[in-house]
């Protein structure tokens, strides 16, 4: 299966639109971690929910929610690697990461930032979020 254009706008919507970030900002993200001297580099992006409800004797006793997320850049020069990850998902991450990862692998040679393509890939899980359309009485209902 092939990404389909929803699925690219699906992953702007949730993780780039929030941050006020779109592609031209990950051009710009890539040119940081391209850097003197870098032969690659990559954009790692995650976003988590995780909800919980702890029922006892049929009552709520505890609820949680959390959403965690973050940008990670992968910079290649020979056989070096930088890593660099923050758990914020803004400009000045993006070019924080960026700078530190090709920091990390820095050889001197100047080579000049690449543009941002989206790619096709298979596409295991759909997405969309089962729960984010059942009320709060409708999930402790299920837990029941």
């Amino acid at each position: 299966m092939t990404a389909h254009k929803s699925d690219i706008e699906s992953a702007v919507s949730i993780l780039l639109t929030p941050g006020g970030l779109d592609l031209n900002a990950l051009d710009a993200g890539l040119g940081y971690a391209m850097g003197a001297g870098i032969d690659y580099a990559d954009l790692y992006f995650q976003r988590t929910w995780q909800e919980g409800w702890v029922l006892e004797d049929g009552e709520v006793k505890e609820a949680s929610y959390n959403i965690d997320g973050g940008v990670g850049v992968r910079s290649l020069a020979g056989e070096k690697t930088g890593f660099a990850y923050s758990n914020q998902i803004t400009a000045d991450a993006l070019m924080d990461t960026g700078r530190t990862a090709s920091g990390i692998v820095r050889s001197g040679k100047q080579l000049p930032g690449q543009k941002v393509m989206p790619v096709s890939v298979a596409s295991y899980y759909a997405g969309i979020d089962p729960l984010a359309g059942l009320s709060a009485e409708d999930k402790v209902a299920m837990l029941k």
